[in-house]
């Protein structure tokens, strides 16, 4: 797209500038360093403590954590959902999970695969499709010691004391995705260094054993059948709750014009500015 300026001063771009890089957070799992019953965590650790309805002391949460890998005999992901706002367009560059690992003491990393992709509405249903990613390109960049245990509720219904079995690693990846504006889900799975078995814990909100909005899914890619994932509750007579999963998305909301060229001379006393454009998205004009 070719534009021409004859002008006494310079061009400037209406609407719309660069943003330095974001972290989308979909959820959290920390809910500090002290349990419900008053246990202090170890020195520079947080509890990830299932919650239950502020006010209710009669059911809990019941789930640690959903599997969400693959390895010899089992081929699970998670997914949920995220939205890139009107009027921007965001470019990816890093996800994030968490997963817990049972008695796990090792000081690297106990991941060696992540697999992304992403989709333009629910995975589930027959009209959404995968505009980035798959499940053979290997996604894992590294995996730090997330310094928290995921422990159940230490209160209600009735007390279970804190353990160091369930540690939470973070685990990041690298994605060169560009979406514009909508409603997208995110699936994704981990691989276990020598076949460990890992699992995803999901969200956490102090005070509630799940939100209205949580709509997290588990996918079983052997039988290729979607499930909600679905907190029975302690006890088994509790009201069922859909979880939602901690994850991050690493993003820059890019320049609603890309710039091919820019040239500028001097005619009769003015500037005549010439520019060619490769993109324009929801560009008001040039002044």
């Amino acid at each position: 797209m070719k534009k021409t300026l004859l002008s006494l001063a310079a061009i400037f771009l209406i609407a719309g500038s660069m943003h330095a890089q974001t972290v989308y957070v979909n959820a959290t799992l920390g809910t500090g360093n002290k349990a419900e019953d008053g246990t202090d965590a170890p020195a520079g650790y947080d509890w990830s403590e299932l919650q239950h309805n502020s006010g209710d002391n009669t059911a809990s949460n019941n789930i640690l954590a959903f599997t969400g890998s693959y390895g010899t005999g089992f081929n699970f992901s998670v997914a949920d959902n995220f939205t890139v706002p009107a009027g921007q367009q965001w470019s990816i560059t890093g996800f994030n999970t968490y997963v817990l690992l049972v008695s796990y003491t090792g000081s690297t990393s106990p991941i060696d695969q992540l697999r992304v992709r992403i989709f333009d509405g629910p995975p589930d249903l027959p009209g959404s499709n995968v505009v980035y990613g798959d499940f053979s390109t290997n996604r894992y960049t590294k995996g730090t010691n997330n310094l928290m245990y995921r422990i159940g509720n230490t209160v209600v219904p009735s007390p279970t004391a804190p353990s160091f079995s369930y540690g939470i690693w973070k685990i990041e990846g690298t994605l060169d995705a560009v979406l514009p504006a909508g409603n997208y889900w995110v699936e994704w799975q981990t691989h276990g260094v020598g076949g460990l078995t890992n699992y995803f814990p999901p969200a956490t909100i102090i005070g509630s054993r799940g939100d209205e909005a949580f709509n997290g899914k588990q996918h079983n890619l052997s039988t290729n059948t979607w499930g909600d994932l679905i907190d029975g509750g302690n006890p088994t007579s509790a009201p069922d709750y859909v979880q939602d999963m901690p994850f991050e998305l690493v993003y820059t909301d890019l320049l609603p014009v890309t710039f091919k060229s820019f040239d500028g001379v001097m005619q009769n006393g003015q500037s005549l500015l010439k520019w060619t454009t490769t993109n324009e998205i929801n560009n008001k004009g040039f002044d």
